[in-house]
């Protein structure tokens, strides 16, 4: 029933094809002019090929020349770095010759200090928080260690933290010099922390010095953010009884490379890692974290008594690209702007023929919106009369006398009319569903009510929700009075709606008491209600016929109107 308007054939004016010659005419002057510009565009873009291709030797150029130039000076850096360590190592050896050239009992604080005096006097120990000896103990040694403490320094010290049976102990027994922070340090075990005895271990294996990963000085336990290391080097002589032992170097290694580095990164921020140990700075400069790694950075590998560090260093100033590579800039910017006019030639041509284009694609798209628009109107037109007809029709059947007659009748386009000024005053504010379903089937069974149920909630559509489901029930309702439940005696129609959350479900129910064709094919009539359902209210449209009526079905979301 809903194929109304079968048979309608789509008729285009006859100035839709003259306007669409003369859109293809426009298109193919403009398409014509652009191959008119085509060597004039080869030529450009070669020039530009050739500007970006000089740039980017230039970028090269530059780029490697300030790479270099930041692996010289972290060379620079690491050298100084290394000379620095190598400085350490060397107090740490000639303090192990110092304390193997005394035979038997001999080494007391009071030697210990004045060699240490000597060496500071010397400049030996710039960086170094001090020099200490700490001795290789068993456990039946401990007392021994903690009586020589109180005997050199007046300290009731014990061996801190409490020693563990079952391995070997290295307490603290001579520091120098004894400022409070090292006083604090003796009688500590350095074999009780891992990174110290790993330390300590692979001295004694090598012979050489060796350096711990970065750990908390004892001396600074009230801040241990601030990354501290040890150098030892293990001592051991048969003519010396308080040997074997360890000479070692705390080292606050945030002072000790200031001291190195200062003048020779200015400008740079710079970060130095353990590699064992990568989370923890062994020194970096404020702001590093904030600046990023720009062409001119380096990173470097640096062994440090045994440990490997990494060295990474960055240019804050790189970030800017002017003053960080300026001939690139500048020609850059030369290339740019020969971009910039070759671009500006270029769009002008592209925005001729877009709009060309374009103005063939509008008025295809008016001449198509103008052919919906005289069917709609036709179609429109059509169930207007149909609907005349069918109530001219229904009324005589239902009269007894002419008087009679004219008043329904009457009435019954008076209905009409209500229906039509209703839909017409929605516009700007909307209307409710039920006023709208009334003045529809108004015009049907304005003196039969019962033929008409309605039920569902008052529910107030939009503007845009009104028109279009107003086209679906203007459809449904001529439909129904053209051939279904509106032609005959006894038809029903039944209508109900109800909410599902947004959701809106309208039901429109026929039953016919003589047996209703289904249509061939959908007819235009079809195609307007898919269109406002699917198209506008973003709903859905289904039903199905039967032998004695039909259901349609329409759902769609309350606030989701396109």
């Amino acid at each position: 029933m809903s194929g109304s308007g079968q048979g309608w054939q789509r008729n285009s004016p006859a100035g839709g094809g003259r306007t669409g010659e003369r859109a293809g005419s426009v298109s193919k002057r403009a398409e014509g002019g652009l191959r008119a510009y085509k060597i004039p565009l080869l030529t450009v873009g070669v020039g530009l090929l050739l500007a970006a291709s000089l740039t980017n030797l230039v970028y090269r150029y530059e780029t490697d020349r300030l790479r270099h130039s930041a692996e010289r000076r972290l060379s620079d850096i690491a050298f100084h770095i290394a000379s620095r360590i190598d400085r350490i190592n060397v107090v740490l050896q000639v303090s192990r010759a110092f304390l193997e050239s005394r035979s038997g009992n001999a080494i007391t604080r009071e030697r210990f200090q004045r060699f240490h005096l000597h060496l500071q006097e010397a400049g030996m120990l710039e960086g170094m928080q001090g020099l200490g000896f700490a001795a290789l103990l068993s456990p039946g040694d401990v007392a021994t260690v903690e009586n020589r403490i109180a005997q050199d320094y007046g300290l009731p010290r014990r061996l801190w933290p409490a020693p563990a049976g079952g391995r070997l102990h290295s307490a603290i027994m001579l520091l120098e010099p004894a400022d409070e922070p090292n006083l604090a340090a003796l009688g500590f075990d350095m074999m009780s922390e891992d990174q110290r005895r790993t330390a300590m271990e692979a001295a004694m294996l090598s012979d050489q010095p060796q350096l711990t990963g970065p750990v908390t000085l004892v001396q600074q336990l009230d801040d241990p953010r601030r990354a501290g290391a040890l150098m030892y080097l293990y001592v051991n002589s048969d003519r010396n009884a308080d040997l074997p032992g360890f000479l070692y170097a705390p080292l606050r290694l945030e002072a000790l490379l200031a001291t190195v580095l200062e003048g020779r990164y200015e400008g740079y921020a710079m970060r130095i890692t353990d590699v064992e140990m990568p989370q923890t700075a062994v020194y970096e400069t404020a702001g590093y974290q904030e600046t990023q790694e720009h062409r001119g950075a380096a990173s470097r590998r640096l062994e440090a008594a045994g440990r490997i560090w990494q060295l990474n260093l960055r240019d804050p100033r790189m970030a800017n690209l002017v003053t960080s590579l300026p001939m690139t800039f500048v020609v850059g910017a030369l290339a740019l702007i020969s971009a910039m006019l070759a671009g500006a030639a270029t769009h002008s041509l592209q925005a001729y023929l877009r709009n060309a284009r374009e103005l063939g694609r509008v008025q295809r798209r008016m001449l198509a919106q103008k052919d919906l628009h005289l069917r709609e109107m036709s179609h429109r037109l059509k169930n207007v009369l149909a609907r005349v007809s069918a109530i001219a029709r229904q009324t005589a059947n239902r009269s007894e006398d002419r008087g009679e007659f004219l008043k329904s009748f009457n009435g019954r386009l008076q209905a009409m009319a209500a229906a039509q000024d209703l839909l017409t005053r929605a516009v700007p504010a909307g209307t409710s569903l039920r006023a709208l379903m009334t003045a529809e089937l108004n015009q049907l069974y304005d003196d039969s009510p019962s033929n008409v149920s309605i039920e569902g909630e008052d529910i107030h559509l939009t503007s845009e929700q009104t028109e279009a489901l107003g086209l679906c029930i203007h459809e449904m309702a001529t439909n129904a009075l053209k051939y279904g439940a509106g032609t005959m005696p006894g038809g029903q129609i039944a209508i109900r709606w109800d909410l599902d959350g947004q959701m809106l479900h309208l039901v429109w129910d026929e039953a016919t008491t003589a047996p209703v064709a289904r249509p061939a094919k959908p007819g235009f009539g079809t195609r307007l209600m898919e269109s406002c359902v699917q198209g506008t209210l973003n709903g859905t449209l289904g039903g199905e016929f039967r032998t004695h009526g039909l259901t349609i079905r329409i759902s769609f979301p309350l606030q989701s109107v396109s």
